[in-house]
């Protein structure tokens, strides 16, 4: 009985995989052309809320750049003209998180994008011959090199 539940639960969840939509990133950086490039490409935000579906995607962008998200059925979002595209103001690298529901709160552009600069790792400037020590202090794991403290993300702990 619990193989053939397991079987029927594989099943499902390969079938609502197969019918998962894909979201691009569509703007004046693609020429508002529709790239299927996983430079462009949205990915599930395993990190989001329980029962929200969210996506999410690192770019670097120039400043003005306007975009929108479009789906590969070719829905857009959000809906609309040119009037409801999100412009960045500066240039850099940003995380761009995506709800397809429309479900996002008053901090959210038309209830569906979500734009923060993005946070880089501090790990990267770390020289690579040190030392790296593995620390548990209060129940959270650590990263010590050079003096410097990191969390499990490789955000530097002060």
């Amino acid at each position: 009985m619990k193989k053939t539940l397991l079987a029927i639960c594989a099943l499902l969840m390969t079938a609502l995989a197969v019918n998962a939509a894909e979201y691009y990133l569509i703007g004046s950086m693609t020429g508002w052309t529709r790239l299927v490039d996983a430079k462009y490409k949205f990915v599930l935000n395993e990190k989001a809320e329980a029962g929200v579906t969210e996506y999410m995607l690192t770019i670097d962008l120039e400043a003005n750049a306007a975009f929108k998200v479009i789906s590969d059925t070719d829905e857009w979002f959000p809906s609309g003209g040119e009037e409801n595209n999100y412009v960045v103001t500066t240039d850099g690298k940003y995380d761009i998180y995506f709800r397809p529901n429309n479900d996002g709160d008053g901090a959210w552009h038309h209830s569906c994008i979500y734009v923060a600069p993005s946070t880089p790792s501090a790990l990267g400037e770390v020289a690579a011959e040190a030392k790296a020590v593995k620390v548990i202090e209060n129940g959270q794991m650590f990263i010590e090199r050079n003096g410097i403290r990191f969390n499990i993300t490789g955000a530097a702990v002060k």
